[in-house]
């Protein structure tokens, strides 16, 4: 008996080696919800993402453009300023004198080279 119970134990732990440990298998998950939720996710907060840059540089390109135009008008007004001091100048009869007497060559017409005219006669 004493020999059949060490074979016994040698039989026996011949069979556990023989034998693949068992391990705790977990029941598989399925991931495949999980991975959707997620790429859902990361593809609404890039659009979020894409959508707020866009915004920005659509209101950069407006605020380039206002102040463009913002220094064009002041371009404008001083033109304008100079031109309306040009035009007060032409309208003085001062500066047509001295223009004409200097530029242009002109000068006061002697006594022959006045001619009046009767226009109280009429025809």
């Amino acid at each position: 008996m004493v020999v059949a119970k060490k074979e016994f134990q040698v039989y026996d732990l011949e069979e556990k080696k023989l034998q693949k440990p068992k391990r705790n298998k977990k029941p598989k998950k399925n991931n495949t919800k999980i991975k959707l939720k997620l790429f859902l996710y990361a593809t609404v907060i890039l659009t979020i993402s894409i959508l707020v840059l866009l915004r920005f540089a659509h209101i950069s390109k407006l605020q380039y453009d206002l102040s463009s135009t913002e220094s064009e008008v002041e371009t404008l007004i001083k033109e304008k300023q100079n031109i309306s001091i040009e035009l007060g100048k032409v309208k003085d009869s001062r500066w047509i004198e001295i223009v004409a007497l200097n530029s242009l060559g002109m000068s006061y017409p002697k006594e022959s080279q006045k001619v009046y005219v009767d226009l109280s006669k009429k025809n």
